[in-house]
Parts: C-alpha cells; sequence; structure tokens
C-alpha cells in the first residue's frame, strides 16, 4: 500500500512541476510598443493597427492595437499593452464605418448567411485603400530591444 501511495505521490509531484515549468505566462523579449495614427492632420479613433514581421520565422509574432479618441495605440501581441517582439515590421492600419443595424422585422426571414452578406456591403474603408494592407501602405517600423513610445503615422489621401 505504501508503495501505491509513494507512486501516486511521485505522479502528483511531477505532474504539478510539469504545468508550472510549462506555463511561461506569455512570450518573453517583448517591449513595449506605442504610438499615434493621424490622417490629413487629424487624429484617427478606432483603427485598427496591425504590426507584421519583415521576416517570418517560426517564433515571430504579430502584433496589433485599436487607436483611442487621441490616436493613441499600444501594441499587443498576447494580452493587452505586452507590446511586440524587437525587429523590423511591416504595418497595416485599417478603420471602417459600422454596419447599418437591420431592421428586425425586415430581416427575421433572412438566413444568416445572406445576413452577414448584407452587413458586409454596407461596410466601408474610412482611410485610403492602400492603407489597409501591409504590402501596399509603404508603412515600416524597427522596434529596438527596449521598445519604443513616440511611433507617429500620417496617413493622406
Amino acid at each position: 500500500m505504501r508503495k501505491i501511495l509513494g507512486f501516486v505521490t511521485l505522479f502528483i509531484c511531477l505532474t504539478i512541476l510539469m504545468f508550472v515549468g510549462c506555463n511561461k505566462g506569455g512570450l518573453k523579449g517583448l517591449v513595449p510598443v506605442e504610438g499615434d495614427v493621424f490622417y490629413n492632420g487629424v487624429a484617427v479613433e478606432g483603427a485598427n493597427v496591425r504590426f507584421a514581421p519583415e521576416t517570418k520565422t517560426e517564433t515571430s509574432r504579430s502584433a496589433q492595437a485599436t487607436t483611442d479618441a487621441a490616436g493613441h495605440f499600444v501594441l499587443m501581441t498576447l494580452k493587452p499593452g505586452d507590446g511586440a517582439a524587437p525587429g523590423k515590421y511591416k504595418i497595416s492600419i485599417q478603420k471602417l464605418s459600422e454596419p447599418p443595424r437591420p431592421d428586425k422585422n425586415e430581416d427575421m426571414g433572412k438566413a444568416e448567411g445572406a445576413q452577414f452578406s448584407y452587413m458586409k456591403d454596407q461596410v466601408e474603408s474610412l482611410l485610403p485603400q492602400k492603407y489597409a494592407a501591409s504590402a501596399s501602405s509603404g508603412l515600416e517600423a524597427t522596434v529596438p530591444a527596449e521598445g519604443v513610445k513616440d511611433l507617429k503615422f500620417e496617413l493622406t489621401d
């Protein structure tokens, strides 16, 4: 009986050690990244900012943020505010209009897919389309090892 109890205790201890050792609490090496987005000199609220690593590797990760009323963003990779890994990035910035709310009575009979299609057709980009993709935006940034808190993206027509 003692032998069985010993094996059970050992098994439980090893299991606990395995979970504690594997829980890294996020990616190591992330640094703070903050900045501001302006369009024709005006701060852009509600824009989606995405940093895509210039070189894709097994460990590279993209980071994203949404701008506040002042056009300010704080990047996140896994959790809000955790930043991004140092390196070179291509950036995309997109802001879409809110879809109109369908009349409940009018759309009660439509299938879910049809409702989505209807709403998708009603959404438009509020920034020039070239900024929506990192390949066409022309926006780039290098995140240094100490992070960066003063990035500024000036978008124009």
